[in-house]
Formats: structure tokens, sequence, C-alpha cells
């Protein structure tokens, strides 16, 4: 096991997993919004924001997979039955739609912003206009979405730390020894 999975596992036990992505998800938020006001050219100073921003949202990536967990908990609480293959699958799909549309919507965010591909062969350089869109896009664009995925998360999701370990209880208690 790697530390950074051990201490993400430590950190889940301690504060909770929703409670630990809306945290990361805020980080990103934060440093997304950061480079967007701070609109720097040194590629260390965007470098080490954006690597923040990843760190945001590698919490709640690394622990997508326990959240599935305790959500087929719910569905065995509330049913009697675990639904793990509906689950998953239902996960996986929209993981998979998630992607397709991400890949599109950054093709056609580049048409949007009158990129051109042709430049710096043709000797021409992308315009300000294009340089400035670009980075907007990047920097406050996800950070707008994280911080969406944060509220959703805090606001609408019910399985707080609290709940996680009441379920758990629950399902001990239902199942023979």
């Amino acid at each position: 096991m790697s530390i950074a999975t051990t201490a993400g596992a430590a950190l889940a036990r301690r504060f909770g997993k929703k409670e630990l992505g809306v945290a990361g998800l805020a980080l990103s938020t934060c440093a997304g919004l950061l480079l967007f006001v701070v609109r720097t050219d040194s590629p260390v100073v965007f470098t080490i924001g954006y690597a923040l921003m990843m760190l945001g949202c590698a919490a709640m990536d690394s622990l997508i997979w326990a959240v599935v967990s305790d959500v087929i908990d719910v569905q065995e609480l509330r049913t009697g039955e675990r639904p793990v293959a509906t689950v998953y699958a239902v996960h996986s799909w929209a993981r998979k739609m998630g992607q397709a549309l991400a890949g599109g919507l950054s093709g056609w965010t580049l048409g949007w912003t009158g990129y051109e591909a042709t430049a710096g062969r043709s000797g021409s350089a992308q315009s300000e206009g294009v340089l400035d869109a670009l980075y907007s896009i990047t920097t406050l664009g996800p950070a707008v979405l994280l911080g969406l995925a944060a509220v959703v998360l805090a606001v609408w999701f019910p399985l707080n730390r609290r709940r996680v370990i009441a379920n758990s209880v629950a399902l001990a208690e239902r199942r023979p020894g």
C-alpha cells in the first residue's frame, strides 16, 4: 500500500469520505480561482497552482470507489439486497459519459476561442484574445465546475461520516456473525 493510499484512508476514517472530498474540491476551486485572478505567465507559478488544483481532485478521485461501496451499503439497508453489479455499472457508465463529454468539450472549446491549429507551423502565433480565453478556460472553468461539485457533494449527498458509521453498524447487526 502506498503512502498516499495509507494517508488517504487514515484521513477518511478520521474526517469522513464526504468531508474529505468536499475539502479537496474546495482546495481545487480555490487554486483555480487564484490562478484565474493572478493571471500568471510564470510556468513555475502556474504549475504549482495547477498541482494544488489536481491534488484537491485527487482527494475525491482516490475516495470515489469507497464512496460507491457506501452507496451499495445504503441500498442493502433499504432493500435487503446488495446490488453491487448494478451500482458499479451505473457508476462506470456515468464516468464514461462524463469522459466523453469532457473530450468533446475540449475540442469545442478550442473552436469557440478561435484557436488556429496551424499557428506555429505557418509562422503565425495565436492571438492574444485566444491565449486569454484559453487561460480563463483552463483556470476558471475547472474552478467553477469543481466548486459546483463541492456544493452538490456537501449539500445533496447524504452519506457523511456519521451516517456511514451508522450504516456499517446496522449492516453488522443484520448479518449473521
